[in-house]
């Protein structure tokens, strides 16, 4: 089952970035000194490397069971509803992962 794995920006030269939110994907472009903060398009990407919107993010993490939400607030899924209000830590190179209970 496809899961969602990283935030992502896609930006208008064609690169993506990602990261645990969109703020780190900005971070990470190369060239981020001469590029607009609003010069990309708001993603993530998924455990299949693809790119998909906030939309279709949302509706991936609710199928694979990512999310604990009941009722959706905003337009599409937000990086915080994974590792701030939900169950996953963040590691660069595995993506979100589902934090261990402590006994």
């Amino acid at each position: 089952m496809e899961t969602i794995r990283h935030a992502a920006i896609r930006w208008k030269d064609g690169f993506i970035t990602y990261g645990k939110d969109h703020g780190e994907c900005w971070k990470r472009h190369p060239n981020r000194e001469n590029i607009s903060v609003t010069g990309g398009v708001q993603g993530f990407l998924t455990s299949e490397w693809r790119f998909v919107n906030r939309s279709e993010a949302d509706k991936i993490a609710l199928a694979a069971g990512q999310l604990k939400r009941i009722k959706k607030l905003v337009g599409g899924l937000i990086s915080d509803e994974l590792w701030y209000y939900g169950d996953y830590d963040y590691n660069l190179e595995t993506g979100y992962v589902k934090r261990k209970v402590k006994k």
